[in-house]
């Protein structure tokens, strides 16, 4: 099964391919390679067969790649069930603070109620959009906590 989303660079650009090097080189069928040079991929026809030359699949390739993305406008999510960039709303809004300087932002999305997540520079906040917003402080893991879960028949040998 080819991933979700395929890597222009394992296309060499001075190599010219086959449509069966192609689909081998990516994980993707034949039927989907020759789709690609329906659609818009330039290829030659010798001896019939046809040949891609690497630099057009590289650019195709990319091409595709980058109608795909979302660019997501100051104080907004990328919520991937919708798969939009949404506003939510302020008050719904919580931010965690992380090592450093990075926090995450979550919130619900106001239209399908999943959760939305994006990770922030916590000094740049105010600049993406989310200047109202409080943080609240960032979870502690158990072994800091002041009664961790102690196991006393655990020996450390499982």
């Amino acid at each position: 099964m080819a991933p979700l989303s395929l890597n222009p660079r394992k296309a060499k650009i001075h190599r010219s391919y086959s449509v069966a090097e192609v689909a081998a080189l990516f994980g993707v069928t034949r039927g989907a390679v020759r789709t690609w040079c329906k659609a818009d991929l330039p290829a030659v026809k010798i001896a019939g067969d046809l040949l891609i030359y690497g630099e057009e699949l590289r650019a195709f390739l990319e091409k595709r790649r980058a109608a795909r993305r979302a660019v997501c406008p100051p104080g907004s999510i990328y919520c991937m069930k919708c798969r939009v960039p949404r506003r939510p709303a302020l008050e719904e809004i919580t931010v965690t603070p992380l090592m450093g300087t990075a926090g995450n932002i979550r919130a619900p999305c106001p239209h399908c109620g999943a959760s939305m997540n994006r990770r922030v520079s916590l000094p740049r906040l105010a600049e993406s959009g989310f200047a109202g917003v409080g943080m609240r402080p960032a979870q502690s893991h158990l072994d800091h906590s002041p009664n961790p879960s102690v196991k006393p028949h655990f020996d450390g040998k499982e």
